[in-house]
């Protein structure tokens, strides 16, 4: 990331701390590697996943995935593979996420998109109202952004 710049490489590490935001991307570098270290609030996504599994109607928040053979039983069972249960520390009640042995890289690879949509939201300015697609058309909707805010990252010599 250091070599090809924070628009293209975005360095992340997890961190399954309580009350973490779901991305926490600095605004300096890190001075031991010099890199922008994005901190993936883990937990706070799983959470925010695992209520949108609950929805039912397609909108908002909704899940929506094609019917494919990509998308069969294994899928559905490691993005559903890990579960909230309560823990006890100095007899105060927490909560973790739990896999239990079981596979969950499509979970995980579900909070690393949501980590790096709400990181192209807040720092580089991308909006999803533009992409949905009215039913009634068939049309793909273009990609639109945000004009970049003049920062040092929008500054990059080629």
């Amino acid at each position: 990331s250091r070599k090809n710049g924070v628009r293209w490489i975005i360095p992340t590490k997890g961190s399954s701390q309580r009350n973490q935001p779901i991305a926490n991307f600095p605004r300096i570098r890190n001075p031991k590697n010099k890199t922008y270290l994005t901190t993936i609030g883990t937990d706070t996504a799983k959470e925010l996943i695992y209520r949108r599994y609950e929805i039912s109607d397609p909108g908002p928040g909704y899940c929506h995935y094609p019917v494919s053979d990509n998308y069969d039983e294994l899928f559905f069972a490691q993005a559903t593979a890990e579960k909230r249960v309560k823990r006890y520390s100095h007899g105060v009640p927490y909560y973790v996420w739990d896999a239990g042995k079981r596979r969950n890289e499509v979970l995980d690879c579900r909070v690393g998109n949501v980590a790096m949509i709400r990181i192209l939201q807040s720092r580089f300015g991308l909006t999803l109202k533009e992409h949905i697609q009215p039913k009634e058309q068939n049309q793909p909707v273009p990609i639109q952004r945000k004009p970049a805010r003049e920062s040092r990252f929008s500054r990059r010599s080629i």
